[in-house]
C-alpha cells in the first residue's frame, strides 16, 4: 500500500510528465473509482489543462489552469502510468486521461480501491475526504497531538495509523518509527507522556524524509509507477524482518497482529509497560529446564509450570468428563477423575497422545493468557515442555531452549528414576530455530545456571 513517501514520489513523477498537458478525452472503465457522477466527471475534465500536482497526506491534489481540483487516493495498489502514442494501455487501467499530444495517463489499480473526486480550489479542503486528513508529522503541533490522543486506550500503533489524527504514516513506517523510538506497538496510548509523543513525531519526520529521499519502499506488488522502484526497503530496520536478529540487542524480531495489521517489533528493545515480559523455558527431556526454573524461584521470580496447569485442569469435572468423551474411555472412579487411568491408557495407546494434546493444550493456552493478563509481575517465566503445540510459543516475548547430549540425558533420567524411553521430541527439534537462545547443558549444574545468568532480558 502506498504511504506518504510513495505518494510523494508519484507526485514528483507526475509533475515531470503532465504539467501543461491538456485533456482531450476521459475513458472510464470502472465507474466505482469515481466519487460522484462519472458522466459529470468526464464532461468537466475534457478541455482542462494540468497545472501542478500537490500532496496532502496520502492524497494527490491535481490542480488545473481553471479553479478545478481533482483529488486522488491510491489506496492499496493505485498508480499512474504514462503511455506513449501507439502503446497499449496499462494492464489494470481503470480511468484513462487522453492528452493533446497523443499520450495517455492511465490510472492503474488492480484492486480498484482507489478514488478520484472533483472539487474546486475554494472548496476541496472542506470535502469529506480532506476533512478526514490530519496534519502531517512535518507540521503537526506535538502538544495539540498529545492532547488529542492522551486519553486513548488503544495501542499506540493503531493511534499512529489513524489518518484523522496525523496523516502520512502507514503500516511500514509505523513499525519503523516505533522501533526507533523503542516503544512497543501494543503500548496503550494513554501510557505515553509528551516526551514519548515528541520522540515519535521526531522519528516520524526522520523516517519519512529518509524514505522520500530513497523514492519510497517497493514491497510485494507495489511500486509507485511503471518501472519506478523505491529503495527504502534496503534501509528498513524492523518491518518484514520477523525471525531475523535485531542489530541492537541480537534478539529475534517477532511478528504479531495489532488491530489486524501485521506488526514486527523487537521484544527486547520495545517492551510493553502494560503487561509482563514473558519468557518461556523449554527443551529436551531431562535437559535441565527444571533446574533453571528452581533457580529462578529461589531468586524471587514468578515461574509457572505449564504441566501443573494441565494437572489443575483435571480437577474440573466438566473438563475431565469432556475429555472422557473425547478419548472414548472411562477415566473416573464414580465421579472422581483418576489420572492413573489416563496414564495407563496412553501407555497402551501411544497414538492417542496427540488426541489428548489437541484437547488439553488449547485449555492450557487459555490459562496462560489469563495469567499474563492478570499478573502484576514485571517478568513472568514459564516452564513449557510442549512450547510448540497449538502455537503456544506465540504468547511469549522470549523463548529459551535447553539441550543436552544423549549420554548426559540418560544419566539425568537415571538419577530421577525415569525408565521411559527418551523422546527425541520431534516438535522441539523441528521448531528450535524459532528460539531466541539455546543453552547447551554440557557441564555441571552450576555451569548451566551461569550460562542462564548470562542471558539478559
Amino acid at each position: 500500500m502506498p504511504e506518504l513517501p510513495e505518494v510523494e514520489t508519484v507526485k514528483k513523477i507526475l509533475n515531470k510528465v503532465i504539467v501543461g498537458a491538456k485533456i482531450t478525452d476521459v475513458i472510464i472503465h470502472k465507474e466505482n473509482i469515481i466519487t460522484g457522477d462519472p458522466h459529470t466527471f468526464k464532461k468537466t475534465l475534457i478541455g482542462e489543462t494540468f497545472s501542478e500536482v500537490k500532496r496532502i497526506g496520502k492524497y494527490l491534489i491535481f490542480t488545473f489552469e481553471s479553479d478545478l481540483i481533482m483529488l486522488s487516493h491510491l489506496r492499496m495498489e493505485g498508480k499512474y502510468i504514462e503511455v506513449l502514442p501507439g502503446a497499449e494501455d496499462s494492464r489494470y487501467a481503470r480511468v484513462i486521461f487522453v492528452l493533446n499530444d497523443g499520450r495517455r495517463l492511465c490510472y492503474d489499480d488492480s484492486r480498484q480501491f482507489g478514488t478520484l473526486e472533483l472539487s474546486t480550489k475554494d472548496t476541496y479542503l472542506q470535502t469529506k475526504s480532506m476533512q478526514n486528513v490530519g496534519r502531517e508529522p512535518f507540521d503537526i503541533d506535538p502538544i495539540d497531538y498529545f492532547n488529542k490522543i492522551s486519553n486513548r486506550t488503544t495501542p499506540i500503533k493503531q493511534t499512529l495509523l489513524d489518518q484523522k489524527l496525523m496523516s502520512g504514516l502507514g503500516n511500514i513506517y509505523v513499525d519503523e518509527v516505533l522501533y526507533l523510538s523503542k516503544i512497543h506497538p501494543e503500548t496503550p496510548t494513554n501510557m505515553l507522556g509528551l516526551m514519548a509523543i515528541n520522540l515519535l513525531i521526531e522519528n516520524s519526520i526522520k523516517v519519512l524524509n529518509a524514505a522520500i529521499k530513497k523514492g519510497g519502499t517497493t514491497v510485494r506488488s507495489y511500486s509507485p509507477a511503471e518501472g519506478v522502484h523505491g529503495n527504502f526497503q534496503q534501509e528498513l530496520n524492523a518491518y518484514g524482518k520477523a525471525g531475523e536478529r535485531c542489530p541492537v540487542c541480537n534478539f529475534k524480531f517477532k511478528k504479531i497482529f495489532v488491530g489486524g495489521r501485521g506488526t514486527t517489533y523487537c521484544p527486547s528493545c520495545q517492551k510493553n509497560p502494560a503487561v509482563p515480559l514473558t519468557v518461556a523455558i523449554t527443551g529436551q527431556k531431562a535437559s535441565g529446564k527444571t533446574l533453571i526454573a528452581n533457580y529462578l524461584r529461589k531468586n524471587g521470580h514468578k515461574v509457572i509450570d505449564t504441566d501443573k496447569l494441565a494437572k489443575e485442569l483435571y480437577k474440573d469435572i466438566k473438563i475431565t468428563t469432556d475429555l472422557e468423551k473425547h478419548l472414548g474411555v472411562n477415566l473416573h472412579d464414580n465421579t472422581t477423575f483418576n489420572l492413573q487411568y489416563l496414564r495407563n491408557y496412553l501407555v497402551e495407546n501411544e497414538n492417542e497422545i496427540k488426541k489428548l494434546n489437541d484437547f488439553i493444550h488449547p485449555l492450557v493456552k487459555k490459562e496462560i493468557i489469563e495469567i499474563i493478563k492478570t499478573s502484576n509481575e514485571a517478568i513472568l517465566y514459564f516452564e513449557v515442555p510442549l512450547l510448540f503445540s497449538h502455537k503456544i510459543y506465540e504468547l511469549f516475548n522470549f523463548m529459551i531452549g535447553v539441550e543436552v547430549s544423549v549420554e548426559k540425558q540418560l544419566k539425568n533420567l537415571e538419577k530421577r528414576g525415569d525408565t521411559h524411553t527418551i523422546n527425541a521430541d520431534e516438535a522441539y527439534m523441528k521448531n528450535r530455530h524459532k528460539l531466541d537462545l539455546i543453552i547447551v547443558n554440557d557441564g555441571s549444574e552450576q555451569d548451566l545456571i551461569e550460562k542462564f545468568k548470562a542471558f539478559k532480558v
